[in-house]
Order: structure tokens, then C-alpha cells, then sequence
């Protein structure tokens, strides 16, 4: 399982998969088309500077992109989830909730 998380501008961003830094090359595959997903799931901080990461879960869905995300925030703001939930956010986090459960959640939208 590979998976995206795009955190604010001073946490960087990773890919999970025994911790693989996000600049490891895309891989070449003959099989892979322009929308299949590179990432069985993307983490995506709501804050992530210049667009929201709700902004880009929407930009990568109306792309076709198929890979589900999951937004995490520390702002707890009831509207914000509202507007996760509407854009087919898979799961909603704060930053101070369990990480298990936050591992569960992915588990779960990537398979």
C-alpha cells in the first residue's frame, strides 16, 4: 500500500510505504495510464498553504484521479468537516486524534 500525505508547509510531505521520501521517482509502467492512482490513499492536511487540501482532493476527483483521501486539521471547525464530507473526503481527523485510528481509516480506503 502507498500512501500520499501532503502536510502543511513546515511538516513537509511524505509517502508512506516504510517511509519513503516523496521525492522517490514516479515508477515507469507501461500498464499505469494518466488517471490510474499512483497512491492507494492521500492524507491531506486542510491548511496546505496557497489551496486547501479539500480544494485538492475536489481538483484531483474532477481530474479523474481515483484514489480516496482522508483530511486532517488541528482546527476543529464543524464546517469544515461539512465541506470535507461534501467533497467525498473518506475519513475526517484532527491532528490530536488517534493515530491508530488514522492507520485504521487508511487501511480501510485503500484496499
Amino acid at each position: 500500500m502507498t500512501t500520499r500525505v501532503s502536510a502543511g508547509r513546515s511538516a513537509g510531505s511524505f509517502a508512506l510505504r516504510g517511509c519513503i521520501p516523496s521525492r522517490t521517482p514516479r515508477p515507469k509502467s507501461s500498464s499505469r495510464t494518466r488517471n490510474s492512482p499512483l497512491f492507494d490513499c492521500l492524507v491531506l492536511d486542510v491548511h496546505l498553504g496557497n489551496m486547501s487540501g479539500i480544494e485538492l482532493g475536489m481538483q484531483l476527483a474532477a481530474e479523474g484521479r481515483t484514489a480516496p483521501f482522508i483530511c486532517i486539521t488541528a482546527h476543529e471547525d464543524p464546517g469544515t468537516r461539512a465541506q470535507a464530507e461534501a467533497a467525498g473526503c473518506a475519513a475526517f481527523f484532527l491532528k490530536t486524534d488517534s493515530g491508530a485510528a488514522v492507520l485504521d481509516a487508511i487501511r480501510r480506503v485503500a484496499r
